[in-house]
This record gives C-alpha cells, sequence and structure tokens, in this order.
C-alpha cells in the first residue's frame, strides 16, 4: 500500500492547526509510478513509516488511519478541485483559497427567468380584498338597520290602531262585555244592520240621481223607510213617542240631503248653502235628541259623530256628481266604517243602561 503526504498549495498551516495528517491511498499504481513491491528513492520505507505512525500517535491519536483511506481521499480530492480551480482562474492568491459555487450560463438563465416571472405576478389583491370587506360591512349594516325600519313601520301602524280603537270605545261609557249573551248579540247586529243600510240606501241614491236614472224614486223610498226602522228600533227602550220623534228627525235627515243634492247638481249656489245649513243644524238636533235618551251618549260626542257622518257623505256626492267615481268610492267606504263605530255605540250604550232586558 501507497501512502504519500500532500501539500494543498502552500497551506501546511492549515494542517499543523488541524492537526490532522493528510494520506491518499492509492490501490492500483499508476503507470508512472513504481509497483509497491519496488521501492524508489523517494518512496518511505517500512521502518520510515512506522516512525511516521509512533511520531503522530504522541499528537493524541488525530492521524488517520488506515481505514478511512476512502474518506482522506473524498475530502482531499474535493479540496485540491477548489483550491487549484481558484488559483488557475486568478481568484485567490496562491497562499489562501476562496472556495466559492461556480455560476454556469444555465444557472444564470434559470434566475432570469424566474426574475422575470416574478415581475410579471398580478397585483397584489391587498385593494380588491378591501372594497369586498367594505361592500360586506355596508350590506351588514344595511341588514341591521332593516329590521329598525320595520319595527317602526310596525309601530306606527300598531300607534293608528290604537288611536282608531280608542276612538270606537270613546263612543260608550262602558267597554263592551266580553262574552255577549244571545239577546246582546242579536241587538247589536241589528244596530249595524240598520246603520248600513242606512249608508248603502244613501250611496244608491247618491249615483242614481246623479245619473238621471229612473231608479232614483223606488231608491229613496226604501231610504226613508230605513229610517222608519231605526225609531221602531228603538221604541222597546224609550217608548213610540221617542221612537217616532227620532224617526222623524231622521226623515229630514234625508229629505234635506235631497235638497242638498239638487242644488249642487243644477249649480245654485245660494240653495245649496241654504239646504246645508239647515242639513247641518238637523244633525245636531239628531245628535242632542240621542244624547238626552242615554247618558252613555254624550253631547259633544253625538255631535261630532253626526258632522263627520255628514262631511263624509257630502264628499262623497260631490265626487260623484263631478264623475270623480274612484274617489267616490273612496268616500264611501269611510262612510260605511264610521256608521257602524255609530251603530256600536249606540248598541253599547243602550245594552248598559237596560242590562235586564237581555239576559
Amino acid at each position: 500500500m501507497l501512502r504519500q503526504k500532500w501539500v494543498l498549495c502552500g497551506h501546511t498551516s492549515f494542517a499543523r492547526r488541524s492537526g490532522l495528517t493528510l494520506t491518499r491511498t492509492a490501490d492500483q499504481p499508476s503507470a508512472t509510478q513504481p509497483s509497491a513491491d519496488q521501492p524508489t528513492a523517494n518512496q518511505p520505507t517500512g521502518e520510515q513509516l512506522g516512525t511516521e505512525r509512533r511520531r503522530h500517535s504522541t499528537d493524541g491519536g488525530k492521524t488517520f488511519g488506515p481505514g478511512h483511506a476512502n474518506l482522506h481521499v473524498a475530502l482531499l480530492a474535493t479540496v485540491s478541485r477548489w483550491a487549484v480551480t481558484a488559483v488557475n482562474r486568478g481568484k485567490a492568491p496562491p497562499g489562501r483559497i476562496h472556495m466559492k459555487p461556480i455560476r454556469t450560463p444555465a444557472v444564470e438563465t434559470r434566475s432570469a427567468t424566474v426574475r422575470a416571472r416574478m415581475a410579471q405576478r398580478p397585483p397584489t389583491l391587498a385593494v380588491p380584498l378591501l372594497v369586498i370587506a367594505a361592500v360586506l360591512l355596508a350590506l351588514l349594516a344595511l341588514a341591521l338597520a332593516q329590521p329598525s325600519a320595520d319595527a317602526a313601520a310596525i309601530t306606527a301602524t300598531n300607534s293608528r290602531l290604537s288611536q282608531n280603537l280608542s276612538h270606537d270605545l270613546s263612543h260608550a261609557k262602558t267597554p263592551p262585555s266580553k262574552a255577549l249573551t244571545a239577546p246582546q248579540v242579536a241587538f247589536h247586529d241589528q244596530m249595524r244592520k240598520l246603520w248600513e243600510d242606512h249608508v248603502t240606501w244613501t250611496r244608491l241614491a247618491i249615483v242614481t240621481f246623479a245619473d238621471g236614472s229612473g231608479g232614483f224614486s223606488a231608491t229613496a223610498s226604501r231610504l226613508l223607510q230605513n229610517q222608519a226602522d231605526i225609531g221602531d228600533a228603538l221604541k222597546p227602550f224609550y217608548g213610540t213617542a221617542n221612537g217616532d220623534h227620532l224617526a222623524a228627525l231622521l226623515h229630514d235627515h234625508i229629505t234635506i240631503a235631497v235638497e242638498v243634492l239638487q242644488a249642487a247638481k243644477a249649480g245654485d249656489s245660494q240653495a245649496f248653502a241654504d239646504a246645508s245649513a239647515r242639513w247641518y243644524a238637523n244633525a245636531n238636533d239628531i245628535a242632542d235628541f240621542l244624547a238626552s235618551l242615554n247618558p252613555n251618549w254624550p253631547q259633544d260626542t253625538m255631535r261630532a259623530d253626526m258632522k263627520t257622518h255628514l262631511d263624509q257623505t257630502l264628499a262623497e256626492a260631490a265626487h260623484e256628481l263631478g264623475g270623480d267615481y274612484a274617489a267616490s268610492v273612496t268616500d264611501y267606504e269611510a262612510v260605511h266604517g264610521h256608521i257602524l263605530a255609530m251603530a256600536d255605540m249606540l248598541s253599547d250604550g243602550i245594552m248598559a243602561q237596560f242590562p235586564g232586558q237581555f239576559h
């Protein structure tokens, strides 16, 4: 086995500091190299090798023995290539070795390609993400605001319903019973039917009069009969005389209303003003008379209700005569709802005043 010392580009100081003796094992002699059995002048003898081993064993056993020959050769070959390459290229002085990675043209090409691709990357998504976040926050704000708007609308609706209910209940001094008896239910429905007929036949009289229909006379007769029916409904409680008096007041209520229609259709403002004044005075007479019969029907309430009834009926007639039929229909809806409230007030007042007659 051939052992040879190596000196790396003047790096004896490196070997001396590390305390290592670098050797190479040559398994096969080269053509220019004598065989192991033929020692030359430069080849150490066996005695010299033993002396060398003993000298290194005194250095703490740092000499690499034959078992590490392959590792020595690999390490030595790598260091030698880096050293020789650096010296040959003139990039390092002979006394120093700079180990730098070698950049090949292929590596430079790949690096340029990567840099170009990085430059062509799409712009950052930070701005679009901020826009999307803003839109989502706006939608959330609208979603949170929507229930508040709905609640406000519901509150306003409930307020109007409460006002209407309070208005209807204010007609009676005593609230309606929670559980009505059969006679009370029958009387309640009877009063509604009578006053509903009152506004229904009044509308038919207005429509037939405005059109000049031949059915106006028959309609007016049926309307006048309704006033007698209302008077008869009060006779069991207030007597025949009071019932007839109420029927007479209601009869005038209808006949004066016809005079108002005639003056309006003819365009006679003087006759219209006179008939209207008498019509509203008659309404006060009806309200005062009813208030005198029952303490549950206050005079101011009755006068206000009768005035509302006349105002709504006059608007209905004016729209019908003027050809605004849609408005006339809307006016009738208001008349209908108000008269039902009046009917309930009258029936509730009578049942409260005469509870013994509704067992």
